[in-house]
């Protein structure tokens, strides 16, 4: 591995960008990096959860259209308290022919990459723009590009938008030329709070929410037995509408009945699915469960959601709403 590669990922790494955290350094670091590549610089410094962001901007070549957008995200997935890991997650170690740390795959060995060709570019041969899109906070919800995007034909001053995009997500270097869509729910019950030694008097949350996941669970089934066919190249793993149960939290004492309780489910839907038609069943489904309890008045159950897709040649549409 180039000295110049492993070290850009090496210090890469080290940055801990989990996205509940700053990435403004990191970003920095990559900035100063594709500066002194002769890449022209901008930043986009935002506010995510209260918390400081950066999105970075680095372009080159002529002010001509159609050229050519790389992006990724500097942000990873969180690994405190994550087992499995045998060394540290924030160190990048290279194994034989792997490297370990986190982000190494997902994503920061692409911005390593992306920088690493950067400084060896002959940028006077470029006959049109090349241009890098570092983006904040991408596994939470894409939060960075949702804020670029509106913005990126105004920090490329006179740089035309460029024509062709390409993410650098790990794909074992297929060319993926669609992706599902992501949606994300909260779901609350909301019983009777009691004493644990007379269960009868009392509405359990958590008992209820056991029946909403068994429900969800099973519509997660129905989706897996109907692949699609057309998507069966795109998404090998799996050519279906997916679900995952993410978190779940409820009852606040062993000897009490458990008041409320609440679960966060993520799903991602095909590229020509209506992402909308799997929130619609979820709440028909829920509604079902309800009407089975004994004492459907004492028991609430509500959804909430933030639901983001896009379509073709579609802006990214976001809908924030809360039903019961």
């Amino acid at each position: 591995m180039a000295d110049h590669l492993y070290d850009t990922l090496h210090r890469l790494v080290a940055f801990d960008t989990v996205s509940a955290n700053s990435n403004v350094t990191a970003a920095q670091f990559l900035a100063d990096r594709l500066h002194s590549a002769g890449f022209n610089t901008s930043f986009q410094n935002v506010e995510i959860s209260g918390v400081p962001h950066a999105n970075l901007i680095a372009w080159a070549g002529p002010p001509v259209g159609d050229g050519l957008t790389i992006s990724g995200h500097i942000d990873t997935v969180p690994f405190d308290g994550q087992p499995g890991w045998t060394r540290d997650p924030l160190k990048a170690d290279l194994i034989e022919d792997r490297l370990y740390g986190r982000g190494t795959s997902d994503m920061k060995g692409f911005l390593a990459q992306c920088i690493d060709a950067a400084a060896t570019l002959d940028r006077k041969t470029l006959k049109r723009p090349v241009v890098f899109v570092f983006t904040a906070d991408e596994e939470v919800g894409c939060r960075g590009a949702e804020l670029v995007g509106p913005q990126l034909a105004k920090l490329l001053g006179d740089l035309p938008m460029p024509g062709l995009c390409w993410i650098g997500e790990p794909t074992s270097y297929g060319i993926c030329h669609a992706h599902k869509s992501i949606g994300s729910f909260e779901v609350t019950v909301r019983g009777l709070g009691g004493h644990s030694g007379a269960p009868a008097q009392g509405v359990n949350a958590i008992a209820v929410m056991g029946k909403v996941m068994e429900v969800i669970g099973k519509l997660q089934q129905e989706r897996a037995s109907s692949r699609s066919a057309a998507f069966a190249e795109a998404f090998p793993e799996s050519p279906y509408d997916v679900l995952n149960f993410g978190t779940i939290r409820g009852g606040i004492a062993l000897n009490m009945i458990a008041e409320e309780c609440r679960l966060r489910i993520s799903y991602r839907s095909l590229p020509d699915v209506d992402p909308m038609e799997l929130h619609r069943e979820i709440e028909q489904k829920q509604e079902r469960i309800l009407r089975l309890q004994n004492d459907p008045q004492e028991q609430e159950i509500e959804i909430r959601q933030r639901l983001k897709f896009a379509g073709p040649g579609e802006k990214i549409y976001i809908i924030d709403d809360k039903k019961k």
